[in-house]
């Protein structure tokens, strides 16, 4: 699921902000983002959320803010990449851990990042698993 997740994300990353009249969407290539310095078939930041997801998801820890916040910052800060929303970026790169991400996050976003980062999660069939735990995320 996350390759090809990872695959499609990095098809689409050459035509996310791009001009409809430039671009030539044939299936053929990967094509450079338009406004990030990403080499055409590299996946973006949505691919690695999911995949900080897929860690907690595997090690089978506790669904928890604390815990998928760590998880979010260790994979941002292993393989630092553009493709974020601006505000966002600059805010992963100046925090060091999942406590300051809670402590410091502004969590009034109206982007669509929680929905572009949850794939993993459908691998549960029911979602008992995300109602049992004290605190639940709510991003």
């Amino acid at each position: 699921m996350l390759l090809e997740l990872a695959i499609a994300d990095a098809y689409g990353a050459g035509f996310e902000y791009a001009d409809e009249m430039l671009v030539n969407n044939d299936l053929s290539r990967y094509v450079q983002h338009p406004r990030f310095r990403l080499n055409p078939g590299i996946y973006t930041d949505d691919t690695q959320m999911s995949i900080a997801i897929a860690e907690v998801i595997v090690a089978q820890a506790p669904w928890t803010v604390e815990v998928l916040a760590d998880s979010f910052v260790r994979a941002f800060k292993r393989d630092e990449r553009e493709g974020y929303a601006r505000s966002f970026y600059h805010f992963l790169r100046e925090i060091q851990d999942g406590e300051e991400f809670l402590t410091k996050i502004n969590p009034e976003s109206d982007k669509s990042g929680a929905a572009m980062r949850a794939a993993p999660i459908g691998i549960y069939p029911t979602p008992e698993k995300f109602h049992t735990d004290e605190k639940k995320p709510s991003f």
